[in-house]
């Protein structure tokens, strides 16, 4: 009988050779980067059949005990997708993901040790006054229309790829900086505008440097030209240096070495297809990874904390030795399971002895190599999301046609999940977006050029005025898009 290392060899070998196709249109579509309406409650899932009846956070955490005393009607004979479809469509959901605490967190997903998250998706880690924004971890505050903020960061406005950072605002892959507008790949700067690939530097722009007084200046000429922070910020470059790291194929990997096809990652070592993923220390081998941190041997997974081993699963954390698996916590030796949580030696939500268990599994991935489903993801028939509210759609975009013909799901209406009923649209381009100063803003929907309605929230204006900064042209959507588009 081949031993659990045998098949995990071969699941590994399989997964190095994935192109970056393959791991943006399976892997990264399996996690929304947009909230949606479900039966009228902010939701990470779209109404679909896909899915059981979703509960609330808490409610979530007090029947997943019950998870294996019931389990769904599997067969481990039979089809072994059938079977994870089954367990996908029987076991409750969370309409969202919280990990207490998450306080006033209702609008926001994957929220995790977070005060005052709105439509963020993957915050926290000590963090509060998140808004629309995407992966901001560990010790950050006052995060607004950005993607990735991780490592102590404080007022990051209309930003990609800042770290251990504060007061940067419409800039792209700033690192331990200060006072930053409309730059790129700085590191140890301070007080500087329109600049790229500077290192300790201060009170330059364009990578000019002038004394302090004619730079403040200069700076408060160019920051009163409120109606250009757009176009300003679509001009800068989208290539992100990277720094500390070693043979790196793509951009922003950041004191990493031997990454193939990744960007937008942190202290790691030996991997590809990888994207914002982090470590606290250096980890290593991680491949088709999306969302990962702190992690040691992923081999096509998804947004997973702290954990080692786990091949081709979403939303493992604390765990180790798990295949085909959702939503584990703390577990071990696990395969096509989920919600389950300090469980050890499952199938399909069934517990084994340890010896059971083993015998299941090898006969399940031989099955499985037989067919040559061993390698492969959770197929898009079971995806319970709409295709093009993934970050895929960015990264590997399809038409509607196409991901239908794959099986995906896709949004043809408007997201509507943050505007009242009953409320005054008023087209962006009759708005003067310099003024901030009338809270008649709050009471409005506005539409951008594109169509697209959103409105601004009491938290966000105070943020805008208090750092004099425009009302947003856009809507929050294309605002996050555009910083990994």
């Amino acid at each position: 009988m081949p031993s659990l290392a045998h098949w995990e060899a071969k699941i590994q070998a399989v997964q190095k050779q994935k192109t970056f196709a393959e791991y943006a249109k399976y892997v990264t579509s399996w996690m929304p980067f947009v909230l949606t309406k479900n039966r009228w409650r902010v939701s990470r899932y779209p109404e679909s059949t896909r899915l059981p009846i979703l509960v609330e956070p808490l409610e979530y955490e007090e029947i997943r005990s019950d998870f294996l005393k019931n389990p769904p009607q599997t067969h481990v004979d039979g089809d072994f997708f059938e079977n994870v479809k089954t367990i996908l469509q029987t076991v409750p959901l969370s309409r969202v993901v919280h990990f207490p605490p998450a306080e006033n967190a209702e609008y926001a997903d994957v929220a995790v040790h977070v005060r005052n998250a709105y439509l963020g998706i993957a915050v926290g880690m000590t963090g509060e006054n998140i808004f629309y924004s995407f992966n901001i971890l560990s010790n950050t505050y006052n995060i607004l229309n950005t993607v990735l903020a991780w490592d102590r960061c404080d007022n990051i406005y209309w930003c990609v790829g800042i770290i251990r950072s504060v007061n940067i605002y419409y800039s792209r892959y700033i690192l331990d900086s200060a006072n930053i507008w409309f730059s790129t790949n700085l590191i140890g700067c301070r007080e500087c505008l329109f600049c790229d690939w500077l290192e300790n530097k201060q009170y330059c722009i364009e990578n000019k440097q002038y004394e302090k007084e004619e730079y403040l200046h200069k700076k408060q000429e160019l920051l009163s030209r409120k109606t250009e922070f757009l176009s300003w910020y679509r001009s800068l470059t989208k290539v992100g240096k990277n720094f500390g790291s070693t043979n790196i194929q793509w951009s922003f990997c950041i004191e990493c070495m031997d990454i193939e096809k990744g960007f937008f990652n942190y202290r790691l070592k030996s991997g590809t297809n990888l994207l914002l993923s982090w470590s606290e220390e250096w980890s290593e081998e991680a491949y088709n990874g999306y969302i990962l941190w702190t992690i040691e041997h992923f081999y096509w997974s998804g947004w997973s904390g702290k954990s080692e081993h786990g091949y081709m699963c979403y939303n493992i954390s604390y765990s180790s030795n798990i295949f085909y698996s959702t939503f584990l916590d703390h577990c071990s030796f696990c395969l096509g399971c989920s919600g389950l949580k300090n469980q050890s030696y499952c199938i399909f939500n069934k517990q084994y002895t340890k010896e059971d268990w083993h015998k299941t599994v090898d006969k399940i991935f031989e099955k499985m190599q037989t067919n040559g489903t061993l390698w492969h993801f959770l197929p898009p028939a079971i995806n319970p999301f709409f295709y093009n509210d993934t970050i895929a759609q960015t990264l590997h975009p399809l038409t509607k046609e196409h991901a239908i013909h794959e099986w995906f799901l896709w949004r043809d209406h408007e997201n509507t999940i943050d505007i009242p009923d009953n409320t005054e649209i008023t087209d962006i381009t009759s708005i003067d977006i310099a003024d901030t100063n009338n809270d008649d803003i709050l009471t409005k929907v506005l539409r951008d050029r594109d169509g697209k309605i959103y409105r601004i929230i009491e938290p966000e204006l105070a943020f805008l005025r208090k750092h004099e900064l425009p009302i947003p042209e856009i809507h929050w959507e294309t605002r996050l898009r555009e910083h990994v588009g």
